[in-house]
C-alpha cells in the first residue's frame, strides 16, 4: 500500500517526458546490466561519456560497461596509470613503452631503462644503477664501486706539512710560519719544539742537539756542554791524553805506554804524546816479570776484579777502576761525585758523620741523623714499625687503617720539604710551573717560590724525577708509556702531560722516586706511635693545640690555600710539613686493608694513594695513618709531592 503514491507520481512524470514516450521507463539497449538504486529518477542516455563516479546517478552507462554499476567503473580502455578511484586493475600495461622514472603508483616495473644514459645521481625510485659518474666532477664523498665508476678516481688530499692544517702525523702546523730557528715555534717538519732540536726554547737553558762534546773546542782547558735535559753542565777537557779519541786525533790511550797492550800480548801499538799512533816496544805483560812500562806483573794472577790484584794491563789497582781495594772505602768507577762514593774513593752519601748539623766531613756538607746526606734531604734509617692506627685513636677510619707490622730493610733519603715551585723551575725553566697558586698570596713578598708546587698528576712527577736524576748523573728510575698532552701546547714542565703507564725500575734504583706508602708513614712518624708526630689529635673542628704547631690545616689556614714550606716544627728526623699544607703522592696503588710485610709495595689497582692531608683538612685528616686515594693523573691545587732516594746498604761501611 505504501508503494502506490510513488508509482502514481512516476507514471505522471513519464507521461510528461518526451523521451519516456519513445523508450518508456526501461533502460536503453546499450545498458546490459540492471540499474542500481541510484539510477531511479531518470533513464540512461544511449552514450554515457564519463566514467561512473559515486555522484553519477542521473546518466546511463555506456555499452562497454559489462558489470553492475559500482561507485566507480572503468572505461573500455584504461590507458592512464591506475588511481585510487579505479575499480579494477589495468588489463594491460600503461603504455607499450614506459620511459619515465618509476613512480610509486605504477603497477608494473619499467620494461626498459628510464633513459638510454642515466647521468643524474641515483634516486630512491630508479630501477637501475648509474652506468656513468653522477657528475663530471670527481666524486670524493664515497669509494668507487662497480656500479658507480667515476671518470676521475676518488682522491683524499695528502697531508702536507706547512699547509696550516693539523693532520695525522703532525704535532703542529702553523703554515708558512713553521720555523726551525724560532724558540717555541712549530718546526718545519711539523713537530713541536723539543729538547735536542738545536734551538734554545723558553723552557731550556741550552740546546745543541744533545751532541755532548761537539761544542767543546779541541785542546781547551774546559768547556760547557748541554745535557740531555737541555741544561748546561760542565764538560770534559778535550785534548790529547784524555783517553777519548777525538776527531782531530789518530789515537788516544791517555798516553800511558802499556794501556793498549792486551794481556799476554808479545807486542802492541802505543800512542805517542801527540796522539799519533807509533810503534811500541815489545811488552810481555803477564809473564810474571815487571818490565819497563809495567807497574806490576803477577803473571796469570793478574785480575781486574780482585781487590789488590795486579790488573790485566800490568797496572796497580787504582781509584776508579770499579773494584774496591783494601786502601779504598768504596769504588764505583767514579760515575758521580754526588752519589755514595766520591772521586777519591771515599764514602760520600750515607757515610757516618759527626753529630747533627752541617759537617765538613760530609762531601755534601750536610749531616742528617748521623749520616751524610744530600743537601736538603734527611737520612731515614731502616727499621720496623706499626703502620695504621689503633682502634682507640681519635679520628680513625676503621675501613683502611688496620694496624699491622712493617719492616723496611733499605735506608733512604727524603726531601726535607715538599717540592717547591722554585725547585720545579730549576729543571723546568722559568716559564714551567703547573701550580694553581703560582706566586699568589700568601707567597707574595714571602720568598715567592717557597710555596709547594701543586696541580700535577703522578706521571708528571715521574718525568720530573727522571729529569732530576739525569741532571745529577744518577739513574732514571721510571719508564713511562702511553704519554700524551692533555692541553694544546702542553709539556711536562707545566704539568699537562699524562701517561697511562708508569713503571718503577726497582726500589734499589739510585735515582729519585716517590716514596712507598710504608716509607712515607714511617718517615712521618720518625719513631713516634701517636696520631700526630708530636702527640695525639683531640678535636676534629677548629684549632687543635698540637696540630697548630706542625701543620697548615683548617685551624690556621690563610684564605684556604697552601703556605710556604717549612713554617712549622719538623719531626724528629728533620722533615717539615708531613702533616697538612698539601697532600703528597706516594708510589703505591690503593688497597683497603694492608697486610704485615717487609718492604711492601702495592703495584696493582686503578687508584693511587696520597698521604698527609692538606690545608683545609681537620686535625683528624692530617694524622700519620690518614689515607686518601685518587686517579693517577689527578691535578688538584691541594696535591703536591716530595721525592726520596734509596741508600745502597753496601756503601754504608
Amino acid at each position: 500500500m505504501k508503494r502506490f503514491p510513488s508509482l502514481l507520481l512516476f507514471l505522471l512524470a513519464a507521461c510528461s517526458d518526451p523521451v519516456a514516450e519513445r523508450a518508456g521507463a526501461s533502460d536503453t539497449g546499450t545498458d546490459l546490466a540492471a540499474d542500481t538504486q541510484f539510477d531511479s529518477t531518470f533513464t540512461d542516455t544511449s552514450v554515457d561519456a564519463d566514467p561512473d563516479t559515486a555522484l553519477d546517478t542521473t546518466n546511463s552507462d555506456t555499452g562497454s560497461d559489462v558489470q553492475p554499476e559500482t561507485t566507480v567503473s572503468d572505461t573500455s580502455v584504461d590507458a592512464e596509470p591506475d588511481t585510487a578511484f579505479d575499480a579494477i586493475s589495468d588489463t594491460e600495461s600503461d603504455t607499450s613503452v614506459d620511459v619515465e622514472p618509476d613512480a610509486a603508483l605504477d603497477t608494473i616495473s619499467d620494461t626498459e631503462s628510464d633513459t638510454s644514459v642515466d647521468v643524474e645521481p641515483d634516486a630512491a625510485l630508479d630501477t637501475i644503477s648509474d652506468i656513468e659518474a653522477d657528475t663530471a666532477d670527481p666524486d670524493t664523498s664515497e669509494p668507487d664501486t662497480s656500479d658507480d665508476v667515476d671518470t676521475t678516481a676518488d682522491t683524499t688530499p695528502p697531508a702536507v706539512c706547512g699547509d696550516g692544517l693539523l693532520q695525522p702525523g703532525e704535532d703542529c702546523d702553523n703554515g708558512a710560519a713553521n720555523s726551525d730557528a724560532t724558540p717555541d715555534g712549530c718546526r718545519t717538519d711539523c713537530s713541536a719544539a723539543y729538547c735536542g732540536d738545536g734551538v734554545v726554547d723558553a723552557s731550556e737553558t741550552c740546546d745543541d742537539g744533545n751532541a755532548e762534546v761537539d761544542s767543546c773546542p779541541y785542546g781547551g782547558a774546559s768547556c760547557t756542554v748541554c745535557g740531555t735535559t737541555c741544561r748546561s753542565t760542565a764538560g770534559r777537557v778535550r785534548g790529547c791524553g784524555d783517553g777519548v779519541l777525538d776527531a782531530e786525533e789518530i789515537c788516544d790511550d791517555g798516553n800511558t805506554i802499556t794501556e793498549l797492550c792486551a794481556y799476554g800480548a808479545l807486542s802492541c801499538r802505543v800512542c805517542d804524546a801527540s796522539c799519533a799512533e807509533v810503534a811500541g816496544e815489545t811488552l810481555i805483560c803477564g809473564n810474571g816479570a815487571v818490565e819497563a812500562g809495567e807497574s806490576c806483573d803477577d803473571g796469570l794472577l793478574n785480575n781486574d776484579l780482585t781487590a789488590d790484584a795486579c790488573r790485566t794491563d800490568c797496572s796497580l789497582p787504582a781509584c776508579g777502576d770499579g773494584t774496591r781495594d783494601s786502601a779504598e772505602a768504596c769504588d764505583d768507577g767514579n760515575l758521580s761525585d754526588r752519589d755514595q762514593c766520591s772521586s777519591l774513593c771515599e764514602l760520600g752519601l750515607g757515610r757516618a758523620c759527626a753529630p747533627e748539623g752541617v759537617n765538613s766531613d760530609c762531601l755534601s756538607g750536610w749531616c742528617s741523623n748521623g749520616f751524610c746526606a744530600p743537601s736538603g734531604m734527611a737520612y731515614i734509617p731502616s727499621g720496623t714499625f706499626q703502620m695504621g692506627s689503633s682502634v682507640t685513636e681519635f679520628g680513625r677510619n676503621a675501613s683502611d687503617e688496620n694496624l699491622h707490622e712493617v719492616t723496611l730493610t733499605r735506608p733512604f733519603y727524603m726531601d726535607l720539604t715538599e717540592t717547591t715551585q722554585a725547585s720545579w723551575r730549576e729543571l723546568a725553566g722559568p716559564s714551567g710551573n703547573p701550580s694553581f697558586y703560582d706566586g699568589m698570596s700568601p707567597c707574595d713578598g714571602v720568598a715567592p717560590d717557597s710555596c709547594p708546587v701543586e696541580s700535577l698528576g703522578s706521571s708528571t712527577i715521574a718525568i720530573y724525577a727522571n729529569a732530576r736524576s739525569e741532571d745529577e748523573g744518577l739513574t732514571a728510575c721510571y719508564t713511562l708509556s702511553g704519554c700524551s698532552q692533555t692541553l694544546t701546547g702542553g709539556t711536562w714542565q707545566n704539568g699537562t702531560y699524562t701517561c697511562t703507564g708508569m713503571v718503577l725500575a726497582s726500589l734499589d734504583c739510585n735515582g729519585y722516586r716517590l716514596p712507598t706508602e710504608a716509607e712515607w708513614e714511617y718517615a712521618y712518624r720518625a719513631g713516634s706511635s701517636t696520631s700526630l708526630y708530636n702527640g695525639n689529635a683531640t678535636t676534629d673542628t677548629g684549632v687543635d693545640p698540637l696540630a697548630e704547631l706542625i701543620a697548615t690545616y683548617i685551624g690556621n689556614v690563610v684564605r684556604s690555600r697552601p703556605s710556604p714550606v717549612g713554617q712549622h716544627l719538623p719531626n724528629a728526623w728533620g722533615l717539615y710539613d708531613m702533616a697538612g699544607n698539601v697532600q703528597e703522592w706516594v708510589e703505591d696503588r690503593y688497597l683497603a686493608r694492608l697486610p704485615a710485610a717487609t718492604d711492601p709495595l702495592q703495584l696493582t689497582g686503578s687508584l693511587r694513594v696520597m698521604r698527609g692531608g692538606f690545608y683545609n683538612a681537620s686535625a683528624a685528616g692530617i694524622r700519620a695513618a690518614y689515607r686518601i686515594k685518587f686517579g693517577i693523573n689527578l691535578r688538584d691545587s691541594a696535591t703536591g709531592f716530595r721525592l726520596v732516594r734509596t741508600v745502597t746498604p753496601a756503601n754504608l761501611r
